[in-house]
C-alpha cells in the first residue's frame, strides 16, 4: 500500500517548463521570480543552473502549497551543497523562501509541523540518511518533504524509499533534477575535485564510465540540449563515454516524451580525453588564473589567505589598519568581483588593465561625491549609505588583487620566467622565438645548459620542461636515463616513464638521436612571443592549447571526420567550405546575465548559432579554459561556448595523478620503461 502511493512517476514529472527548456517565460507560484523570455542571449550554464535548481525544486512542493508566508527548510548532503554553493549565494535562497539550510550528514533539531526539501545526491548514504529521519513514527523530523535528487534514482534505492512505512506518508513529491556537477565560471562545468587517470590504466572501468556518462547527460539537459555527439576517434575511452551518453540521452527524452523540447539549432558535444593534449596542463603560461592557481596558491575554497605570501615583499602595501584587522583581506575567488572580470587575462595586459581601472572607479566615486555634496536629500542619502559596502568590498579588493599580483611579479623574478617560457613553446611548437624550424638536437642542448644557466632553477620547473620535451619528442634511451637520475625526488622516476605513456604509449628512440614526433607548427598558427604597445613589452604564448584549436574548427563545423567521428552520422553541411565570417564587433551588454567573457560583456551574434560544448576526461587545465573563452571573445569562436572535463586541472594536480597511474591496478607493460 505505502509504496502505491509513491509509485514511480514516469520521468516526465521532472517538469520540464523549468529553466532547462529553451528560451521561455515562466512564473513559479507565490511571488517568486519570472524568468522573462530573452530573444538572442546567451544563457550561461550558471545561470541556467540556478534557475532550474531553485524553481524546480520549489515547484516540487506546488502540490501543497503552503500559506504565502512561510518558508522552507532545505536539507543537503555533501554533494549537492557544493553543487548548490557553486551557482548560488545565501541572497538566492532566501529570494525562493528558504530560510534555513541544514546538513543531513549532522543531527538536527527537529521541526514536526514544518516543511522541508531535500536537495540530495541519488546515493545510498543518502537515501539511509532521509529514512532514518522519519524511523519514529511519533516523533518524525518534519511534518511533510519534498525529495529533491541531482540525478536518476537506481531502481533499487527508490524501492527503498517506497518501502519505508514511516517516511512514505510524509513524502509530498520526489523529483529528479539531472543537475549532477559543478560549476566553475558562466560556463565551466567539472565533476570531481580531483583528476583521476587511472582510468586510462584500467581494462574495463565501466561504472566509472556510466557515471560520467549520466553526468554529462545532466550538463546537456541542462542546456536543454539534445546534441550531436562528436569523439576522439583515437580513444577508446572517449568512443565508450560517447555511445553511453547517446543511450542516456535517447533513454531520457523516451522517458519526457513531448515534454522534452531540445534546443534547434542542436548543439555539439565533443568528447576528449587526456591523451589529446598532454602538453597544455605542464607548460607555464602568462594567464592570470593559472599563475595565481601555480605560484599563489589558491585553497580548496576558491581562496587566497594574504598572510601566507611570501615575505619577499614584507609589509608592501599594508597600512596599519591591515595588520590590525588583516582578517578583512584574507580570502578571495569566485565570489569576488574582479577575480570573474580578470582571471582570463594575460599577466601583461592586466598589470595596465587593473590600474587603469581602479583609477577610474576612483575618479567616478569621486565625482559622485563631489555632485552630491551640497544637495543630499535623505532618499540619496539613503542610496549612498547603502552603497557604501559595495565600495569598501571592491576597494578591498582591488587591494587584494594588487597583493597578488606583486606576489607573482616577486617569484616570477626569481626564476627566469619569461626564458622558461619561452623555451618550453619551442619544444612544443619545434619554432624557434623568430618563427623558424628548429633543428631537433637543440632542444637537448637548450634543456642540458639550464641547470648551470639559471641556478635559481627550481626542480619541479625543470621536471616541467623535460616533460614537454618527451611529450615532443622520442629522446634516446641513455639521454633517458640521464635526465631521470638528475632528479633527486624519486616520484619524479615515476612521473616521467607515466606521461609518455599516458601521450604516445611508448618511451625512448633507438636511433641514437633526438626526432621529433610531434609535427611542426604551421607558419599561420605561430604568434610572436614579444610585442610592444606603448614603448613597453608584453609576452605571449607561441600557440594556443589544441583543445582551444580543437573548439574553433567545431564552431566552423570543420574538424575532420576520421579523427573526430560523429556517433549516428554528422550534421548536415558538416566540412562543407563556406564563406569565412567576419570577427564579431558588435559587442552588447545583456543585463541581468553573468557575463561569459572578462570584459563583462556577452556576444549577441553568437547566440543563435548551435552550442559547442567540450568535455575533457581526465580534466581540462585553467590555461585551456582561458584559452577557450578568450577566443570566442574575439570571434574566433562564433558560437555559444560550454566547456569542462572531470575535473579542473592544475600542474601540481595533474603531475599528482600522472604519477598514481597503475597504482592499485594492473598497469600496461608500456607502463614501465625505465
Amino acid at each position: 500500500v505505502f509504496f502505491l502511493m509513491i509509485r514511480r512517476p514516469p520521468r516526465s514529472t521532472l517538469d520540464r517548463s523549468s529553466a532547462a527548456s529553451d528560451v521561455y517565460k515562466r512564473q513559479v507560484h507565490g511571488d517568486f521570480k519570472i524568468m522573462e523570455k530573452k530573444e538572442h542571449t546567451l544563457q550561461t550554464l550558471r545561470d541556467r543552473t540556478k534557475v532550474k535548481l531553485l524553481e524546480d525544486m520549489i515547484s516540487s512542493s506546488a502540490k501543497n502549497p503552503q500559506p504565502a508566508a512561510s518558508y522552507y527548510i532545505l536539507v543537503v548532503d555533501k554533494e549537492s551543497v557544493k553543487v548548490l554553493s557553486s551557482v548560488c549565494k545565501m541572497f538566492d535562497l532566501i529570494t525562493y523562501k528558504i530560510s534555513t539550510l541544514e546538513n543531513l550528514e549532522l543531527p538536527r533539531k527537529r521541526f514536526p509541523t514544518g516543511s522541508a526539501l531535500y536537495l540530495v545526491s541519488p546515493t545510498e548514504e543518502s537515501v539511509n540518511l532521509i529514512i532514518n529521519d522519519f524511523k519514529d513514527p511519533k516523533a518524525p523530523q518534519y511534518k511533510s518533504v519534498s525529495l529533491c535528487f541531482l540525478g536518476a534514482i537506481p531502481d533499487p534505492l527508490f524501492e527503498k524509499i517506497g518501502t519505508s512505512a514511516t517516511l512514505v506518508p510524509h513524502i509530498n513529491a520526489i523529483k529528479e533534477l539531472y543537475v549532477n556537477f559543478f560549476v566553475k565560471g558562466p560556463d565551466v562545468y567539472y565533476f570531481d575535485s580531483d583528476p583521476d587517470l587511472n582510468m586510462f590504466a584500467t581494462a574495463h572501468p565501466q561504472t566509472q564510465l556510466e557515471l560520467i556518462s549520466q553526468k554529462l547527460l545532466t550538463v546537456c539537459t541542462t542546456l536543454n540540449e539534445e546534441p550531436y555527439i562528436q569523439y576522439y576517434g583515437r580513444s577508446e575511452l572517449c568512443e565508450k563515454v560517447a555511445e553511453m551518453l547517446r543511450k542516456n540521452i535517447s533513454d531520457y527524452s523516451k522517458k519526457l516524451g513531448g515534454k522534452f523540447v531540445p534546443n534547434e539549432p542542436k548543439g555539439t558535444v565533443i568528447i576528449l580525453d587526456r591523451s589529446v593534449d598532454i602538453d597544455a596542463p605542464i607548460w607555464h603560461g602568462y594567464c592570470y588564473e593559472p599563475l595565481v592557481q601555480n605560484i599563489v596558491k589558491m585553497n580548496q575554497d576558491g581562496g587566497i589567505d594574504l598572510k601566507d605570501l611570501s615575505s619577499t615583499w614584507g609589509d608592501f602595501g599594508k597600512t596599519e589598519e591591515d595588520k590590525k584587522e588583516s582578517k578583512k583581506l584574507n580570502f578571495w575567488g569566485e565570489t569576488d568581483p574582479l577575480w570573474k572580470k580578470y582571471k582570463y587575462y594575460d599577466i601583461g595586459d592586466l598589470t595596465k588593465k587593473l590600474a587603469e581601472d581602479f583609477h577610474a572607479f576612483a575618479r567616478a566615486n569621486s565625482r559622485m561625491l563631489e555632485n552630491e555634496e551640497d544637495k543630499v536629500d535623505l532618499d540619496k542619502l539613503q542610496e549612498m549609505i547603502a552603497a557604501m559596502p559595495n565600495y569598501k568590498e571592491i576597494i578591498e579588493s582591488y587591494h587584494c588583487h594588487n597583493k597578488v599580483m606583486v606576489e607573482i611579479m616577486a617569484q616570477c623574478n626569481l626564476i627566469p620566467y619569461v626564458d622558461i617560457v619561452n623555451l618550453e613553446q619551442q619544444i612544443v611548437t619545434g619554432l624557434t622565438k623568430e618563427g623558424k624550424p628548429m633543428d631537433d638536437r637543440d632542444a637537448a642542448l637548450l634543456i642540458g645548459e639550464l641547470p648551470s644557466k639559471y641556478p635559481t632553477l627550481r626542480e619541479e620547473d625543470l621536471l616541467r620542461i623535460y616533460l614537454l620535451y618527451l611529450a615532443n619528442y622520442d629522446v634516446p634511451l641513455r639521454d633517458l636515463d640521464t635526465f631521470t637520475r638528475s632528479f633527486s625526488k624519486p616520484e619524479y622516476k615515476k612521473v616521467i616513464a607515466n606521461i609518455v605513456w599516458l601521450g604516445y604509449g611508448k618511451a625512448g628512440s633507438t636511433t641514437g638521436k633526438p626526432t621529433r614526433r610531434q609535427p611542426i607548427l604551421p607558419k599561420e598558427e605561430f604568434q610572436q612571443p614579444v610585442r610592444e604597445i606603448g614603448g613597453l613589452q608584453y609576452f605571449s604564448l607561441m600557440t594556443q592549447p589544441k583543445i582551444a584549436k580543437i573548439a574553433v574548427r567545431a564552431s566552423k563545423k570543420n574538424l575532420p571526420l576520421d579523427e573526430y567521428p560523429f556517433l549516428g552520422g554528422a550534421p548536415e553541411g558538416y566540412n562543407k567550405k563556406t564563406a569565412p565570417k567576419q570577427t564579431v564587433s558588435s559587442i552588447k551588454k545583456v543585463k541581468g546575465l553573468e557575463p561569459i567573457i572578462s570584459e563583462d560583456k556577452i556576444v549577441s551574434d553568437i547566440a543563435k548559432e548551435p552550442r559547442v560544448i567540450i568535455f575533457v576526461i581526465g580534466g581540462i587545465s585553467h590555461e585551456e579554459i582561458a584559452a577557450l573563452f578568450k577566443m570566442q571573445s574575439t570571434g574566433k569562436i562564433q558560437a555559444p561556448l560550454t566547456v569542462g572535463g572531470t575535473c579542473i586541472l592544475t600542474c601540481k594536480s595533474f603531475l599528482s595523478s600522472v604519477k598514481s597511474i597503475g597504482e592499485g591496478a594492473i598497469p600496461p607493460l608500456s607502463l614501465i620503461h625505465i
